[in-house]
């Protein structure tokens, strides 16, 4: 690379007392004036006033009136540019709205500029190349850049500064352009050796400018004006007054160092005249030592004696005026030169004939050059003699080898040839296969295709057809165009027969999953608006919708460590705004949700408050908390509080994440958001906004070494304060989660970038798959079963799995341990050992060939004992024929060869008799039935026991009295429905005979035989205040009856209301606004029951009970099926201390927390047949009832609940506070609304011309009887669909576009009514298009107009749409087009904009480029 001369003189002391010092100052002083406007050349109408004065500055004026107007410079320039230029007023105005200074490269041609733009209050200054434009913004207070540049050179803001003049430096060398500031200090502009500035992107393929020029360009002037510039300084010209020195430059273009005892060559040296003549051969160049001694003169090389410091001056002298030149240079030894080459690939050493190699660039470090290093030439030489056109040339092309033998590829310095060279030889075998491919990437997305380049295959000069074909990750075969359809590992192999043989070359090629296709929504994977160099997956959010990431995280590996705030990154966020310094969001949450329970989850919410745009708060909550919960530190001192307020959103954790990107004193890493987790502790952590305190003017120094917590929130914590009166949080069952985000606010859309997710950065397009599987073997290795010595051993079965690709290959291979040899598997999956130990080695391949092995070790013995069991005395030896007989536990007392698993089978004779959950009902025959234990180790030994039971046939009809659920009292006037009760009989043949019942009720209404509809309407009097309840069946002479007498209870507005639905034993009822409470009336028990059924899909009971008022044994709450009495649980709670456990029919106790208002709650879940406590805690999963049978759910979908406290020693109070969604308390009436909640899948947005399900809904009351449910549709404000009661399946169709709201209402007996909304939206699926006339010319003259292509509108909708036309100039300016012409103005690339909206915001943009030269 050559060397750009700096314009520095070294002035040696000593040569000022020599004759040629004072020839040096002689001729500086001389004068050769010019007048000041004639250092430029004009291009278009510029006028100059030379020595002018504008606002006290005094230079050369420049105006115009015509945008383009050009001042081109006329020096030639090789060191640092500097000017000083000022926008003048005219008239006392200024109408220059932009001006440039153009830098171009003499050598390439290739040109930049620096363009000032004028505003009221400031101006600015950026860069344009290649149409892009760019300028580093600094924040005003610190002047510092902070990684928003590209942000703000989006709204077109670029490096400020305020100053009347621009005093602006370029450095050719360092390609760096800089701007004085308004403290006085010079700051970057921009650099052209880096591809991003501050995180702005402009492309740049600039070299450092050895001779450049620069011109001065009028951009901008107001429409009828002109535009003035005060030049008062200009390519180191002074322009104060109306003529200049006129200063020849001396460029010289060398700058090899001299070799001791070697001819060493002057730099050239060139300069022109005062009129352009080129004047090179006018220089007279001398030598002088260290010491000032004249070595030679007027001579252009030099062989140096001696080792030293040379100096060389350089002088020319015109018109009595002198310019002149110093260079400094050291003379070394040729032993001393050191040198590195370093190539950009490796040459090969050996190939086939006719081989097509690739000969890279390369470059020599080395001390001959003051620079460092340079670029190489390649010199190709066959036999010592160059190849044709193959001598001095850059590296980076391909070289065919059509001769065998050696080729010598010499690479050497472009200056320092002489001394740096190096030789890599290529031997070229004609026995040696030649393969020519085009390049081919390493790489592909899924689902991309490709068309792989054909081969050349050479052996010697024999070539032949090459066929090729792609093995997949799967071993398929294919050819030709291909279609990468799943990831992994292909292999490209290209054969051919070449000398009588199959010739082959194959290549790798990794197919990958898009990091996109981890999201449920249309991502994309960009680079930041606000910062180019930041890249991820942009998610673009609007108000409430969920976008969540495919793949599973496993939180159980998280930890963090508070002390040095490291932990895995569980999330990292940007936020994308579309204007820099304004917000497109008001909140964003992040949800962690159970994979297996999606009723658990932890939510982080972040909140932006206008009036603190840095600051974005942090809260978080678990699912079974109430209080969103952010601790907040203070700024100075790092005092902590925990913010909770429910009244508002303010508050909380200060974190980083900007939602503006304002600059700021922040650097741009602090502007994303970062989560991490401790699994052990249940905390959520993120990077704070600031490390430390700082509180230097309020005199505390010393909180300037606090450190700022981390800790956003711990989410089990049973700290008063911290917890902020949340329940502590159980955690997640594995660990396992699936994470969602949403915002609110976000009605326009906005853009965000996830940047890192369970640790992995998404800064990559394609995923990288670099786990291996998972194998599972299925088999305890800490209790692997013995072998027996000759007998078959089944091979354990095992799983493969991979998160991100499919399994190719798997197996397993047994090895004797003491051979070492593979033993074989039988066709059965068993093997036959030998004494002694057995490796089973299982294996698995993804498709990545990513192998994963698993080891298992397995003893093979001559003498196993065999298993047995035992079992209890709990089975009858007599049942009666269909009663259900429950199967007796059993104990193993030897596993034997170890895994033994027991079955057991029922029969009566040859017949089977089905047990399920531990049951079999006595049917099918009658006799003996046996029951068989049988208990099988893993290698088949057995061992059985046997239970008989007598099965005789019964003369009674068959009737469990509990499946019977009657309640403990009706409510007067309210509907009650009976269900379908029958008793079983089993005749002679043992044919089963079901029985209906006849139900009579004898209450106030007299007596009532019940019909087939089971409906019952309860009437008490004066007289009769309860109702005798008669099921009776009869067959035959066989006859069973079942009598109840339950109360009739009168519900009545006033004092004691609610307690009319409650029914209690050895209880007295108090109540006041908090809730019913129930004291004992002496004894040992007390016992209460609710009347009504309950709605159980989703049933909740909050209970009073102060443990220093609870005197007994427990509190048992019963919940039972409405129809089947068999189908109950029982809760049972039991007090230690001020604690409450509870337990699950009778299984392991719980420790039970209160809600936040210190209620004992439980909730039970139908779906999953889940309890769990106000914290969210679960207490149990029922899977069998409080009898022990299974436990099927309340299918009838309402339960009753019955209560009772046991063991009471003293007076015992307990009470109740909610049932469902029923305040239970001192009301005097129902005043509660009833429950209602529409079901279905409703998409937010569906398509017009849709059927629209209308769907069913939940609806229920505590405490009264529902009318009908209704329905009613609106379009905006109007009426789609009048309100009419609801009829489950009803559709209706959607042919208009809009808002729509679906109302569901109902109301109970007493008028209270609830209603429940679905809202959706209906669009246009049909976006318009556009079909044009004709092509738009892609190059156009400066200056000429153009028409612009015609076009046909294609929509539903044609005729509303609406289609726009604009034009955006180089410089990013964007003007509608009316008329269908244009006139490109200035040279530079454009692009035509077409815009067709329909009236359903639907819209296309077609884009064309063209360029005006």
């Amino acid at each position: 690379m050559t060397k750009k001369r700096r314009i520095t003189v070294y002035l040696l002391a000593i040569l000022f007392a020599l004759s040629v010092s004072f020839m040096f100052i002689a001729a500086f002083n001389q004068s050769n004036a010019v007048f000041a406007a004639s250092i430029f050349e004009y291009d278009g109408k510029v006028k100059t006033v030379a020595g002018d004065e504008d606002g006290g500055k005094r230079g050369l004026r420049l105006f115009a009136y015509d945008s383009g107007a050009t001042a081109n410079f006329k020096g030639v320039q090789t060191d640092i540019f500097q000017s000083e230029i000022k926008i003048a007023s005219f008239g006392g105005n200024s109408n220059l709205r932009k001006y440039s200074l153009r830098f171009k490269d003499e050598k390439s041609g290739k040109s930049f500029s620096v363009q000032v733009s004028s505003y009221s209050d400031y101006n600015d200054i950026g860069v344009i190349y290649n149409g892009a434009k760019g300028g580093i913004v600094y924040h005003e207070a610190s002047n510092l850049p902070y990684g928003v540049t590209a942000g703000y050179n989006e709204q077109s803001v670029y490096t400020k500064f305020t100053a009347d003049i621009c005093s602006l430096t370029f450095d050719p060398e360092s390609m760096q352009v800089k701007i004085k500031g308004d403290d006085g200090n010079y700051r970057l502009v921009w650099d052209f050796t880096k591809q991003y500035n501050d995180g702005k992107l402009i492309e740049s393929d600039l070299e450092p400018f050895a001779e450049y020029s620069v011109a001065v360009v009028f951009d901008e002037i107001a429409a009828n004006s002109r535009g003035d510039l005060l030049l008062c300084s200009f390519g180191g010209y002074s322009l104060a007054e109306s003529n200049v020195e006129y200063r020849p430059a001396i460029i010289l273009s060398s700058e090899i160092k001299p070799v001791l005892n070697k001819n060493y060559v002057f730099p050239s040296a060139k300069t022109t005249s005062e009129n352009g003549a080129d004047v090179s051969d006018k220089i007279v160049a001398s030598l002088y030592d260290e010491n000032g001694k004249l070595l030679a003169k007027n001579v252009k090389n030099y062989t140096p004696a001696e080792k030293g410091t040379l100096y060389l001056y350089y002088e020319y002298s015109e018109n009595g005026g002198t310019s002149d030149a110093w260079y400094k240079t050291e003379v070394i030894e040729q032993s001393e030169i050191t040198e590195k080459f370093v190539y950009a690939a490796d040459l090969p050493e050996t190939v086939g004939l006719n081989a097509k190699v690739y000969v890279p660039d390369a470059s020599v470090i080395t001390n001959i050059l003051a620079s460092g290093r340079e670029e190489c030439f390649v010199t190709v030489k066959k036999d010592g003699k160059v190849v044709s056109g193959y001598e001095k040339i850059d590296g980076d092309f391909y070289l065919k080898v059509t001769e065998t033998g050696v080729y010598e590829i010499e690479y050497s310095g472009k200056k320092s040839g002489e001394y740096n060279k190096e030789i890599k030889c290529i031997t070229v075998d004609d026995g040696i296969l030649a393969v020519n491919i085009d390049v081919i990437p390493d790489s592909f997305a899924v689902g991309s295709t490709y068309e792989f380049p054909s081969a050349e295959f050479y052996l010697g000069d024999e070539t032949a057809v090459v066929t090729a074909k792609i093995i997949t990750p799967y071993g398929e075969q294919k050819s030709g165009e291909i279609t990468f359809s799943e990831v992994g590992k292909y292999t490209l192999d290209y054969t051919a027969v070449l000398g009588g043989e199959n010739r082959n070359c194959s290549k790798d090629i990794f197919v990958k999953h898009k990091i996109t296709d981890d999201f449920d929504t249309d991502a994309s994977y960009s680079s930041m608006k606000s910062n180019n160099e930041t890249t991820g997956v942009k998610l673009t959010l609007t108000d409430n919708k969920t976008i969540t990431y495919g793949k599973t995280i496993d939180l159980s590996e998280y930890t963090f460590n508070d002390k040095t705030n490291n932990g895995k990154t569980l999330l990292e966020v940007s936020f994308d705004p579309k204007n820099i310094g304004s917000t497109d969001l008001d909140s964003f949450f992040v949800v962690l949700t159970d994979k297996y329970d999606s009723t658990n989850y932890i939510s982080v919410r972040l909140k932006y408050l206008s009036y603190t745009p840095m600051a974005t708060y942090m809260r978080a909550r678990a699912a079974n908390q109430t209080a969103w919960v952010g601790y907040y530190y203070d700024f100075f001192s790092t005092a902590r509080r925990a913010d909770a307020a429910t009244t508002h959103e303010e508050g909380g954790f200060i974190c980083s994440g900007s939602f503006t990107h304002a600059i700021d004193n922040y650097d741009f890493d602090f502007m994303s958001m970062k989560l991490y987790f401790d699994y052990e502790t249940k905390c959520l952590y993120s990077q704070p906004l600031w490390l430390t305190g700082h509180d230097d003017l309020n005199g505390h120094p010393e909180y300037n070494s606090r450190l700022v917590p981390w800790l956003v929130y711990d989410f089990d914590s049973t700290d008063t304060e911290l917890s902020a009166g949340n329940k502590p949080w159980n955690g997640f069952s594995t660990g396992e989660v699936i994470l969602s985000i949403y915002a609110k606010g976000a009605s326009s859309g906005a853009d965000v970038f996830m940047l890192t997710v369970d640790g992995e950065k998404l800064s990559d397009p394609l995923f990288d798959d670099n786990q291996a599987p998972i194998v599972t073997v299925d088999v305890d290795e800490n209790a692997v079963p013995f072998a027996k010595v000759g007998s078959p051993y089944k091979i354990f079965d095992y799983t493969a799995t991979d998160a991100d690709s499919k399994i190719t290959d798997k197996g397993v291979v047994v090895i004797n341990d003491a051979s070492g040899k593979t033993a074989e598997i039988n066709v059965d999956g068993t093997f036959t050992p030998l004494e002694g130990t057995y490796t089973f080695l299982y294996y698995a391949v993804d498709a990545f060939g990513h192998r994963t092995e698993k080891k298992i070790r397995v003893t093979a013995k001559r003498n196993i004992d065999e298993p047995s069991l035992s079992v209890s005395s709990d089975m009858p030896s007599q049942a009666k024929y269909g009663e259900t007989v429950t199967i007796a536990d059993y104990e193993v007392t030897n596993v034997g060869a170890g895994m033994a698993a027991v079955t057991i089978d029922v029969k009566c004779g040859n017949e089977s008799i089905p047990v399920v959950n531990g049951k079999f009902e006595c049917k099918g025959a009658a006799g003996i039935y046996t029951v068989t234990y049988t208990i099988t180790d893993y290698i088949g030994q057995s061992g059985k026991v046997r239970k008989r039971i007598n099965v005789t046939r019964s003369e009674e009809l068959g009737v469990n009295e509990e499946s019977i659920n009657l309640p403990k009292a009706f409510m007067h006037g309210d509907k009650f429905v009976f269900d379908n009760y029958t008793a079983v009989y089993y005749d002679a043949n043992l044919n089963e005979i079901i029985v209906p019942a006849t139900i009579t009720v004898v209450d106030g209404n007299g007596t009532t035989t019940i019909g087939q509809d089971g409906v019952y309407s309860p009437k008490a009097t004066e007289s009769r205040s309860y109702a005798t309840v008669t099921v009776s069946f009869a067959r035959d002479r066989l006859k069973k009856t079942i009598a109840r007498d339950i109360p009739i209870r009168t519900a009545k507005n006033g004092d004691g209301y609610i307690a009319n639905y409650f029914v209690t034993n050895n209880a007295s009822i108090s109540m006041n606004s908090n809730g019913l409470t129930f004291t004992d009336d002496g004894g040992e028990e007390m016992s209460f029951s609710f009347v009504r059924p309950i709605f159980a899909e989703e049933a909740t009971f909050r209970f009073i009970a102060e443990a220093s008022r609870f005197n007994a044994q427990s509190f048992n709450v019963t919940l039972s099926d409405k129809q089947n009495g068999l189908q109950k649980i029982v809760l049972t709670f039991t007090k230690s201390g001020k604690l409450w456990y509870c337990s699950l029919n009778g299984c392991e106790k719980a420790l039970t927390y209160a809600d936040a208002d210190g209620y004992l709650q439980i909730n039970y879940n139908n779906a999953n047949k889940t309890v769990t406590d106000a914290n969210g805690s679960i207490i149990g999963v029922a899977d069998k009832t409080a009898g022990g049978a299974e436990f099927v759910g309340f299918a009838s979908g309402y339960l009753y609940l019955d209560c009772n406290v046991t063991g009471i020693s003293s007076t015992t109070e307990i009470g109740i506070r909610t049932i469902n969604n029923q305040t239970i308390n001192s009301v005097k009436r129902d005043m509660q609304k009833p429950y209602i909640k529409a079901v279905g899948a409703y998409d937010g947005r569906v398509p017009v011309g849709e059927e629209i399900k209308l769907g069913s809904v939940i609806a229920y009351d505590v405490l009264s009887p529902l009318g009908e449910v209704t329905v009613n549709v609106k379009l905006g404000a109007e009426t789609f669909i009048t309100e009419k009661t609801l009829r489950e399946g009803e559709t209706f169709k959607v042919n208009e576009c809009g808002k729509y709201i679906i109302t569901f209402k109902v109301a109970d007996k007493n008028g209270n009514s609830a209603t429940d909304y679905v809202y959706f939206s209906v669009y246009d699926p049909v976006k318009p298009t556009l079909e044009f006339d004709r092509t738009l010319e892609s190059e156009v003259k400066v200056g000429r107009a153009l028409k612009l292509s015609g076009y046909t509108v294609k929509d539903n909708q044609k005729d509303k749409v609406v289609v726009r036309i604009y034009v955006i100039s180089p410089d990013g300016a964007r003007e509608a087009v009316n008329g269908g012409e244009y006139t490109f103005g200035k040279k530079g690339t454009y692009t035509v904009v077409y815009m067709a909206a329909d009236p359903n915001n639907n819209f296309v943009i077609y884009r064309f480029v063209v360029k005006a030269v």
